[in-house]
């Protein structure tokens, strides 16, 4: 089930890329807090603390996003008060943002994707888990949804990104940023 959902992720990040531009032959790696940027076709590599990362955008162009996200889902993440981590993937618009969480963070976290009640009996949903915002200890799950307004909230272990997918796919990696330590 993850392979269709990696394929997915790759052709949608692919159209993305195309659709913004793409990333230029030219580009010079970026230096942000102490860690180098390499520019790819894909985004933007990076290693931290012994592990590689790879992103769609620059953190120049995503910093902003930073103050979107609250102080308690931080010190929650950084309090390792997580064991896993869900990806809701019930909207299947949202798949892209999923994707460059769970791709980043695989192999380091115990990251999983994951469907919402409303939508267990989707296809794509059927061999899931079924998570819910509802008092999971030890469990983070991140919600995505493409809206016209941008809008983050956290409250217990539960993450709601909405915003247009561009936005949402930012705000994943300003999360791998953050996770990583450059922000």
């Amino acid at each position: 089930m993850i392979l269709p959902l990696f394929i997915i992720g790759l052709m949608v990040l692919s159209v993305f890329g195309v659709m913004i531009g793409g990333i230029s032959s030219g580009e010079k790696p970026i230096e942000y807090n102490d860690v180098v940027f390499n520019p790819t076709n894909e985004g933007y590599s990076f290693s931290s603390n012994g592990f590689s990362y790879l992103i769609v955008n620059s953190p120049l162009e995503i910093e902003g996003f930073f103050t979107d996200f609250s102080n308690e889902l931080w010190s929650d993440v950084y309090a390792r008060r997580f064991s896993k981590i869900y990806l809701d993937i019930s909207n299947q618009n949202t798949i892209a943002a999923a994707n460059e969480i769970y791709q980043n963070l695989k192999g380091k976290e115990d990251v999983f994707v994951s469907c919402s009640e409303d939508h267990k009996e989707d296809v794509h949903c059927l061999d899931l888990p079924i998570k819910s915002c509802i008092g999971e200890e030890g469990v983070l799950i991140i919600n995505f949804e493409v809206t016209e307004e941008k809008e983050n909230s956290y409250e217990s272990g539960c993450l709601n990104l909405r915003g247009s997918l561009g936005y949402l796919i930012g705000a994943s990696d300003v999360f791998i940023l953050k996770y990583a330590g450059v922000f």
